[in-house]
């Protein structure tokens, strides 16, 4: 084998061809619902993933997180090599450097120096970079991990290499460092987030003419490429099969990674949210790359691929964008005092709830999206916040609103496509909460209607309760069961109710009259979970007796039993899709089941206590689940991964929801508390004080505003919690 050169000037590597590979491997978090390019496919020029933005709250959890998590990177840089065989790559070393700069700045890429490792030179020796890729086993789990290669690779045969210094050119596969080792390096490495970024050259003495890129070449230089594709791992090409990477000698850097620097830095942050994210990094350099190229008289487009397991890269952040987020933070905690003071308007009787709304909707609204009526209430609304009054001029502009229909669009223009749950946020200060009594023993379960209007409790005192929620009373009282209610569901028709019973039965109500339409029996021991598909035709159960058994709703007739579990079965979940469900049990782990034929998919492992609580995400990726120590963990169902746990309850968690826009998940715990969590960010946002015992169900209202809480005290409460984005 031998390597041609060619002048430096034009081409960073003679006939070679460079490619970046960012590799986001098995683990990786991706939150919210914004879809995944398809494989092969390259984002828009400049574009963003539709909904992608995070909010500031969001935003600033994030770099919280950079800052605070274990954050590790390996830089490698080789601008001489010790056999002349091989040429030179200058350029290579203030690649690397910058690389370094900025993945250790603590307002950009947040790496620690201590735990940022730069080998350039002879210091890029083989024997080095295997040795700083062994070391980063030891990273913990939750840590984030930057792998960053410029250099020469090669391909021969079917192996992919990349050169470090001291590489032979004439005995590659014993002195280079082989696709399939640095790929057994990197599936080592425990932490949740792997990145890996290689600026380097894989076809060298390929070419049967130096001068003109052949058919052949091209196959070889696209099947090295892809030798860096994988389960989980986002693929980004600096250039394509039949094209030349060159370097911008007067800048000092190769134009790949001049232009991934700057998008890094915060020029990729094309929404303006502070965070800069995997599939706004593609979009920068895929506009910003070919340009540059363009100018300097050569092709160079960037390939993307993302699998399909790798679920939302426009939620998958990379670094942080500092100035976007300083702005966007003064500017939120703004609205947020406005926010608090309409608040205070409607505690206080001076604004109804719609006209609350109406005004907050309005404050919160970017101005151009505004028509002329509208700037003029938000004017109006904007002067009584100021002055801490309500007069007749905001009431009467605030009704004009409310009657007009639809309100002002907050976010992107329409497409046409039907809309998803509106993006909620948490109060800044949430109200107290309404109590409901009536129980007169503890309430071990609840569930709330499709319409949001009414409940369903379960209680230790045997019976259920059917609630008015815009009322907070009790309308009827369910009685039949022998035992305590611990599990209750409500058809998604809302006409109908499910609960399971330790008395070892499940029963179906008719909530119109409150009859009992038929019992369910099977179970051997007492029934702990129940649930109902969303489609209404089937049940699912699970019970002290190990077992989830499986029901046809209409008839009462047991379809599958499904064994696995070695302890109780605490919670159930079902797919937005119905077509799995998982379960919670006390032997510690989860287990994802096939509803069409019974079938254990899988078990998620990774809790050291007894699991109480499931819920699945509304995207039907992501579970989140709670333990008996107070753990909550998130879960991607297409890996059996645990992306994040987190922890705040001090006596364990017994009950878990999520929000219906997927950004956040609400628990109960043996300390009497309701906590909220953002899921991008994996942190508790708030805490809800109130209840005085162990707070054992909690449920969300269709439309994202209300959580209602079931308690030892007796007692359900009814938290004004969350408000329009």
């Amino acid at each position: 084998m031998s390597f041609a050169r060619r002048p430096l000037p034009l081409v960073a590597s003679g006939p070679f061809v460079a490619a970046l590979a960012l590799c986001l491997l098995t683990g990786a978090t991706a939150f919210a619902q914004a879809p995944a390019l398809p494989n092969g496919a390259t984002p828009p020029n400049g574009a963003a993933a539709p909904d992608d933005r995070f909010s500031a709250e969001e935003a600033n959890a994030v770099a919280g997180r950079v800052k605070n998590e274990p954050r590790h990177a390996l830089i490698v840089g080789v601008p001489d090599y010790a056999d002349a065989a091989i040429p030179d790559l200058p350029v290579c070393a203030p690649d690397a450097k910058a690389v370094y700069d900025l993945l250790t700045d603590p307002a950009v890429g947040g790496v620690p120096k201590a735990n940022a490792t730069l080998l350039i030179g002879k210091d890029a020796s083989r024997r080095n970079i295997l040795k700083a890729l062994n070391d980063l086993r030891a990273v913990p789990q939750e840590s984030t991990v930057f792998f960053y290669f410029s250099g020469h690779g090669a391909r021969v045969g079917d192996q992919t290499y990349l050169i470090p210094q001291d590489a032979e050119a004439a005995f590659l596969a014993g002195s280079a460092l082989s696709q399939s080792e640095l790929d057994r390096y990197l599936k080592a490495v425990p932490a949740s987030r792997v990145a890996l970024f290689v600026d380097a050259c894989f076809a060298a003495g390929l070419r049967t003419d130096p001068g003109r890129p052949t058919k052949a070449f091209a196959a070889d230089a696209e099947a090295a490429l892809q030798s860096f594709t994988g389960r989980g791992r986002i693929f980004f090409g600096a250039a394509g099969a039949d094209e030349e990477a060159l370097t911008a000698p007067d800048k000092q850097r190769s134009v790949f990674t001049l232009h991934l620097l700057e998008g890094l830095g915060g020029k990729a942050d094309g929404n303006g949210d502070g965070v800069v994210t995997a599939f706004e990094v593609a979009a920068y350099l895929d506009g910003t790359v070919s340009a540059e190229a363009r100018k300097r008289g050569g092709l160079h487009r960037p390939r993307v691929d993302i699998p399909a397991d790798v679920v939302d890269p426009s939620r998958y952040p990379l670094t942080i964008h500092a100035a976007a987020l300083k702005s966007r933070t003064a500017a939120a905690v703004l609205l947020r005092q406005r926010l608090d003071v309409l608040d205070g308007f409607f505690l206080d009787g001076a604004l109804t709830r719609p006209q609350r709304d109406q005004a907050a909707t309005l404050l919160s609204t970017d101005e151009p999206r505004l028509s002329r009526l509208q700037r003029q209430a938000r004017d109006t609304a904007l002067a009584a916040v100021e002055r801490g009054a309500v007069d007749e001029r905001l009431t009467r502009a605030l009704d004009l609103m409310v009657e007009q229909a639809p309100p002002p669009s907050t976010g992107a223009p329409s497409t046409g496509e039907p809309k998803g749950p509106t993006p909620m946020r948490l109060r800044a200060v949430v109200p107290p909460p309404r109590v409901a009594e009536g129980h007169l023993a503890g309430v071990l379960s609840l569930a709330v209607a499709p319409d949001g209007q009414r409940a369903v409790s379960g209680s230790w005192d045997k019976t259920l309760r059917v609630w008015n929620l815009a009322e907070g009373t009790a309308e009827r009282t369910l009685e039949g069961h022998r035992e305590r209610v611990n599990a209750v569901a409500i058809t998604p028709d809302g006409t109908r109710a499910l609960s399971g019973s330790w008395d070892r039965t499940l029963a179906v109500w008719n909530l119109a009259d409150g009859q009992p339409e038929r019992a369910l029996n099977g179970h051997s021991w007492g029934v702990l979970a129940a649930t109902i598909t969303p489609d209404g035709q089937r049940a699912l159960s699970g019970s002290w007796d190990k077992t989830v058994r499986v029901w046809t709703l209409a008839d009462g007739r047991e379809q599958f039993v499904l064994k696995g579990h070695a302890e109780q079965i605490n919670s159930i979940a079902v797919a937005p899709d119905g077509g799995r469900a998982v379960s919670a049990s006390d032997d510690g782990t989860l287990r994802v089941w096939n509803l069409a034929d019974g079938r254990e998919e899988r078990v998620l492992e990774g809790h050291a206590a007894a699991v109480r609580a499931v819920a699945i995400a509304p995207d039907g990726e992501r579970a989140v689940s709670g333990d008996k120590h107070g753990a909550l963990r998130i879960w991607n169902l297409t890996t059996g991964a645990a992306e994040r746990t987190m922890k705040g309850h001090p006596d364990g968690v017994n009950a878990v929801a999520i929000t219906p826009d997927g950004r956040r998940a609400v628990s109960g715990g043996g300390d009497g508390t309701v906590r909220v969590w953002n899921l991008a960010a994996g942190a508790a946002e708030g805490t809800l004080e109130g209840h005085t015992g162990s707070v054992n169900a909690v449920a969300i209202t269709p439309d994202g505003r209300q959580i209602v809480s079931g308690s030892n005290d007796r007692t359900l409460r009814l938290w004004d919690a969350f408000e329009r984005e």
